[in-house]
């Protein structure tokens, strides 16, 4: 049985542990599951910021995908919890320690382990939305990309052209492939004349593969500077 010092620690690396998930979470979820993205991220920003930065409460927008992921780090959480109780002595404050400092690490494979799956249910949403949208023989289909002013450009575009055509665009900041894909499955309809998508500018293969499945027969591209330099690799 643990003693009460012992079980104050647990509850402790409990509460701390999972504050740690909640936000490694957060941070691969702001980087849409992106490696390439998620290790940019630490060649920008300071390791005294991101430390400091994972200290504060962040936590992911629930969704079925995160509510899943978050479940699955809870569960490994409880069973890491589980074995330290099992062991006595240096051994129990050496793996609550050892599996705190490890938390992004562990996080990090349970979520490359969940995106398998979720790379073939995305490639089968990517395919029935290209299929989808080229049934539309008549769309006109305007593609946004760009560094910066993505965004503000797609809104002035859909009012500009709003009063004048029935248009369909992408909500405000969704730019990823899979949200694209999306968004055509679920609100592209036949009466829709023009579809303005953002696409967003992380690397050449992420416009790329947006561009082959839209077939855009205008690209808007808003500017260029660095900020995507590490995944771009050059200006």
């Amino acid at each position: 049985m643990l003693n009460e010092l012992n079980k104050l620690i647990l509850v402790l690396w409990a509460i701390l542990f999972a504050k740690q998930v909640l936000f490694w979470l957060w941070l691969a979820q702001l980087k849409e599951y992106l490696w390439s993205r998620f290790t940019a991220h630490f060649e920008t920003q300071a390791i005294k910021k991101i430390a400091s930065s994972a200290w504060r409460l962040k936590y992911p927008k629930i969704t079925n995908k995160t509510i899943v992921l978050i479940l699955a780090c809870f569960a490994t959480e409880a069973w890491i919890g589980f074995w330290a109780i099992s062991v006595r002595g240096l051994a129990f404050y050496g793996m609550l320690l050892g599996s705190f400092v490890l938390s992004p690490t562990i996080v990090l494979f349970v979520v490359a382990c969940f995106q398998v799956l979720t790379a073939v249910i995305k490639k089968i949403i990517i395919v029935k939305a290209t299929r989808k949208i080229r049934t539309f023989k008549n769309l006109t289909v305007v593609g946004i990309t760009g560094s910066f002013g993505k965004t503000s450009t797609k809104e002035f575009l859909s009012v500009m052209l709003g009063s004048k055509f029935n248009i369909l665009n992408t909500e405000k900041h969704t730019n990823a492939e899979i949200a694209i894909a999306k968004t055509i499955l679920q609100k592209l309809k036949p009466e829709h004349q023009v579809f303005i998508a953002e696409i967003g500018a992380y690397n050449k293969k992420a416009v790329q593969d947006a561009c082959n499945m839209l077939k855009p027969k205008i690209g808007i591209l808003t500017g260029i500077n660095s900020q995507h330099l590490s995944t771009f690799g050059s200006q």
